[in-house]
């Protein structure tokens, strides 16, 4: 019995033996490399916001941000062109459309802060681009202390700095800040000096590299700012052709001669313009030299958008500049005259024709509306039924583990548009070619209240597209077949 007492005994002082090792080594330990690292810290941490920021660049002119306050903001009313410019000129050309959906016409929206720039131009600043250099700010660490006291300041070039920051917090009048000196011979260490500290560090020259901004890079870069149901309508003058949008009802037609555009490429045109973004200012105000220098005085592309409000935005491309391998468009635009580069892609993307933007939709039902599908092609027939979001085998009910395949069919079809080439009628002189009288698939559609037939050929292996027909093979469309590839081979290959 006194042997388990002195087991017991043992075993309880090795706990709390350990237990103190724990509290007093490890825990220790961690504490002390924690409080290292907040020492380590350029600034104390602190929730507060930056409210405004100095950037400095030896020989330049200094880059002066300061934050505009939610609260600090009148109510927001929708509107376009320039109005929505001046509303909007802070918003980052990096968000995304959800992250500045409004309410409704005419609402309030949701208000944040903004950041605006005051020098060396007046005009936005990028929210996201800003907001991660606050971060970058408050996680800056030095590496080493070179000196206590800032005898040598000279020394080091902090008496003259390359390169200086100064901010300050919400609230507070006390400036906070950071110059930064030569390098080290190696070139990984960059002296330098918090502001209201003697003492000589040495930063990574990765913390100097990726404090030290230009101006195109906290600026907003945004083509255009304007809420996508502001817009009544939309032009673009090219070499391509020149075609005219104008919203009727709530939808989107070619004029003058009324036909349906497509609502998703009209989105994607719409969304160029939008959230499209320069890449670079080559001058803040144009001069009709300037516009002559830069092929602007007779551009290759105009795109011109009317607003609810009765405003009107323009943007004009004009040459084109190589740089490497990159190429690039000049433009310049109604709402401040400043010439900028676009990326040829964003500049392509508005060339489009009457074609291109039409809605060429064969079908007008949602996947969802279909009940049951039946597939036909060589010897093989599968008939099968919705259950749910599930399909399943219509004549032994079984549900289908690669249900997504028939899924696949049946938005396929219920997408599909015409594409390259106008609808081949019956009787045509390119009708036989088709191949649309000697199908090679059949698909029946069985809704609520009817069935479709849809015949198709077979897919060409090079293009990926086929012909369809939805009236027994009178109308034969040009389209994209890669749905074809989703057709069972067998039941199995459903099952597995």
């Amino acid at each position: 019995m006194k042997f388990f007492r002195k087991a017991i005994i043992l075993a309880v002082i090795a706990a709390l033996a350990g237990a103190a090792f724990w509290y007093f080594q490890v825990k220790g330990k961690r504490e002390k490399k924690e409080a290292e690292a907040k020492e380590a810290l350029l600034f104390k941490e602190t929730d507060k916001k930056i409210s405004d920021i100095t950037l400095t660049k030896k020989g330049e002119q200094p880059i002066i941000l300061k934050r505009i306050p939610a609260e600090a903001m009148p109510a927001e009313k929708k509107s376009g062109g320039e109005e929505a410019k001046k509303e909007k000129g802070s918003q980052s050309a990096g968000q995304k459309p959800e992250e500045q959906k409004q309410t409704g016409q005419g609402t309030e929206k949701k208000k944040e802060d903004r950041w605006i720039i005051s020098s060396p131009v007046e005009t936005g600043g990028d929210a996201l681009a800003v907001e991660a250099y606050t971060e970058a700010l408050k996680k800056a660490k030095r590496d080493s202390v070179i000196y206590e006291s800032s005898e040598k300041l000279d020394e080091y070039g902090l008496n003259d700095p390359e390169y200086s920051v100064r901010f300050s917090y919400e609230g507070g009048t006390e400036q906070y800040g950071i110059d930064f000196g030569t390098r080290s011979l190696d070139g990984k260490k960059v002296f330098a000096r918090v502001a209201g500290q003697d003492k000589i560090i040495a930063v990574e020259a990765g913390i100097r590299d990726g404090l030290e901004k230009k101006l195109i890079d906290l600026r907003d870069k945004s083509i255009a700012h304007f809420e996508s149901e502001d817009l009544d309508a939309l032009s673009v003058m090219s070499a391509v052709q020149f075609i005219m949008l104008e919203k009727v009802g709530g939808k989107w037609y070619l004029m003058p001669k009324k036909i349906r555009a497509s609502d998703a490429r009209m989105d994607i045109l719409k969304g160029n313009l939008q959230w499209g973004s320069f890449v670079e200012v080559e001058e803040e105000k144009a001069d009709p030299q300037s516009l002559r220098k830069y092929g602007l005085d007779n551009p290759r592309v105009i795109v011109t958008a009317k607003f609810k409000d009765q405003s009107v935005y323009l943007l004009a491309v004009g040459n084109p500049v190589t740089e490497g391998k990159a190429q690039f468009f000049y433009a310049t635009r109604s709402t401040d005259s400043m010439i900028f580069k676009l990326q040829a892609e964003t500049v392509n993307r508005f060339l489009r024709t009457e074609f291109d933007m039409k809605d060429r939709s064969i079908f007008n039902f949602k996947p969802e509306d279909v009940q049951g599908i039946t597939l036909k092609w060589d010897d093989k027939s599968y008939e099968f039924s919705r259950q749910g979001d599930d399909w399943k085998f219509s004549d032994t009910g079984e549900i289908l583990d690669q249900g997504y395949k028939i899924g696949n069919i049946v938005r396929g079809i219920a997408t599909a548009e015409y594409e390259q080439r106008e609808p081949i009628k019956k009787g045509d002189a390119d009708y036989q070619k088709t191949g649309i009288n000697s199908p090679m698939y059949t698909v029946e559609l069985k809704f609520a209240d009817k069935t479709v037939t849809v015949v198709l050929t077979g897919k060409d292996e090079k293009t990926g597209k086929l012909y369809l027909s939805p009236d027994n093979g009178e109308t034969a469309y040009f389209t994209s077949g890669y749905f074809v590839s989703y057709f069972p081979e067998s039941r199995k290959d459903l099952m597995d």
